[in-house]
């Protein structure tokens, strides 16, 4: 009996839902941003856009007025410590085109400022009288990768040793994705390969340990029969890193959803990126010498000069 009165249950649960979909943007326009800041660029450019409704999408998409605000102020702010030392505003543009597709060709409306932005925090403010509202948000822009030790007066030889670690380190703050790259010789009776073994890791700085790496080769440089040795060339320190906004009020909000919303994430998208490389650096003789006689290395078949 409980199984029947359960299956009527949930059959008149079926046909008494509604086919209709409140959504909350369904029947008002919310801003779209999308922006990323790269301190080395000579110019800085910001897109600002809207949603808009599933409903009568051959109209909506071919009405810029439903794609884009008329009238926005967009700023910068930026930060020394916690003051704001400058307020920049951007200016709007049309020097790109749209590729042909569902969307007008026409240009795109985007904000752009040739103002230099140096590394560190940065406000973005924009006025939208069309709502009679403001949106606001915070970032940190990255700047290049650096050693904090060992020290970089150390020539290009890194101490990679159990007393003295190695750490990159980004100016900024967020996750950073950085590559240790070890360059090496194989030898065989066929003559000599230049191999390469990456190590990757994504925080917001690269904290390196004798062991750890040890461990890491260990792993991924097998046994074979056909190497009479290994010997080390160089290290390399590869860097990227993508920095999502830290946002107020607006642009906290999420309200991805189908089928009225254009939105790709949230409201947009504000980041900062940045890539860099520190190239051609060599272990110190105490690792080369390591990985020599380390009982545990053997197999790795390293040598040295």
């Amino acid at each position: 009996m409980r199984k029947i009165a359960y299956f009527i249950l949930l059959i008149s649960m079926l046909f008494s839902c509604s086919e209709e979909v409140d959504h909350p943007i369904a029947d008002y326009c919310w801003p779209v941003v999308h922006s990323f800041i790269n301190f080395e660029d000579s110019v800085h450019y910001l897109r600002l856009g809207k949603t808009f409704s599933g409903s009568h999408f051959q109209e909506t998409i071919n009405n810029p007025d439903s794609l884009y605000f008329n009238n926005a102020d967009v700023y910068f702010d930026l930060y020394h410590n916690d003051y704001i030392t400058e307020t920049i505003q951007l200016e709007l543009t049309n020097e790109f085109v749209r590729d042909s597709g569902f969307f007008p060709s026409e240009p795109i409306p985007l904000y752009k400022t040739d103002y230099p932005i140096e590394p560190g925090r940065i406000g973005l403010r924009i006025a939208l009288p069309e709502l009679d509202r403001y949106i606001a948000a915070t970032i940190m822009v990255r700047g290049k990768p650096r050693f904090s030790s060992p020290e970089p007066g150390h020539k290009k030889e890194l101490n990679f040793y159990s007393k003295e670690h190695v750490r990159i380190t980004w100016d900024g703050s967020g996750a950073t994705k950085t590559t240790v790259r070890l360059w090496y010789l194989e030898i065989t009776e066929n003559g000599i390969d230049t191999c390469k073994l990456d190590w990757t890791r994504w925080h917001s700085n690269f904290i390196l340990w004798e062991n750890d790496w040890f461990n890491y080769m260990l792993y991924w440089i097998k046994d074979d029969y056909r190497v009479l040795g290994r010997r080390v060339i160089a290290v390399d320190i590869l860097a990227e890193a993508l920095v999502a906004y830290g946002a107020q009020k607006d642009l906290t909000f999420d309200l991805i959803g189908k089928p009225f919303s254009n939105l790709t994430g949230a409201y947009g998208y504000v980041g900062s990126w940045a890539t860099g490389g520190i190239y051609g650096y060599l272990p110190n003789r105490i690792f080369l010498d390591s990985l020599s006689f380390l009982p545990r290395l053997e197999r790795l078949k390293f040598i040295h000069n």
